[in-house]
């Protein structure tokens, strides 16, 4: 398989970006298991499903990357629709972990019957998901080659809705905390509004502009939003040093 400029680049950065994801969510996740917090590991599984959207793509390309191309062009293809079924359908594990966490460090009333409610929804999304995909694949979206692909309009409202519900929660979350009167609590919610708004404008700007300028600058700036998620929820002590915060 013969890869344009562009192709090379969105595989690469997308391959880079969900790399440093991953990483993040492992520390997010070794962190729960040292200082027994739930919350952590909640993060550490959201951050993984935030980041599935650029999985097929990096994923893909590491995958020719690997075989040199020199595979077929289908079986390249199959292996990206397998990706992005899979990241789909961890999708709302991710966000019932990210709700989790975010009413729970929220102290948010009726936090069971919310979840339990959103479960529900979740688990009837997950049965229409895999039913659509077994009956057609153009029933959750257009597969053209490992780097050129649109959701179908049933996943696209999902993927925008997911987004919606994780925006609308980390941005309370990080103007309550804004609004402390506790310095390190302040810094936090300082640092995870800047993350969540750059994970926005990462997310939307390839669907309003698409070329090798616009791609490299999403790319960066959804990896940025991940490092500041990171830095938000677990300020490392060289952080408060420089901001010339104490424990």
């Amino acid at each position: 398989m013969d890869l344009g400029i562009i192709s090379v680049v969105q595989g690469s950065l997308s391959l880079i970006y969900i790399t440093i994801t991953l990483i993040l969510s492992g520390i997010f996740i070794f962190k729960y298991f040292k200082l027994a917090m739930l919350e952590l590991l909640f993060v550490g599984l959201a951050l993984i499903g935030m980041a599935g959207p650029w999985f097929p793509e990096g994923l893909g390309f590491l995958i020719i990357a690997l075989t040199n191309g020199a595979l077929s062009d289908q079986f390249y293809l199959n292996c990206v629709i397998i990706i992005f079924i899979i990241f789909t359908a961890y999708l709302p594990i991710a966000i019932m972990s990210w709700l989790a966490a975010i009413t729970k460090l929220l102290s948010v009333k009726k936090r069971k019957l919310i979840l339990n409610l959103l479960m529900i929804i979740f688990i009837v999304f997950e049965i229409a998901f895999f039913t659509l995909a077994s009956l057609n694949l153009n029933y959750i979206g257009t597969f053209i080659d490992p780097f050129n692909s649109m959701e179908s309009l049933f996943i696209a409202i999902f993927y925008i809705s997911v987004m919606v519900l994780v925006l609308l929660s980390g941005l309370t979350f990080s103007i309550i905390s804004i609004k402390s009167e506790f310095p390190k609590v302040k810094l936090k919610g300082k640092i995870l509004l800047l993350g969540f708004i750059m994970f926005l404008i990462g997310g939307s700007l390839p669907y309003l502009v698409y070329d090798l300028v616009a791609l490299i600058i999403t790319r960066i700036i959804v990896l940025i939003s991940s490092i500041l998620m990171y830095l938000g929820f677990l300020l490392p002590n060289r952080l408060l040093k420089l901001f010339k915060i104490e424990e």
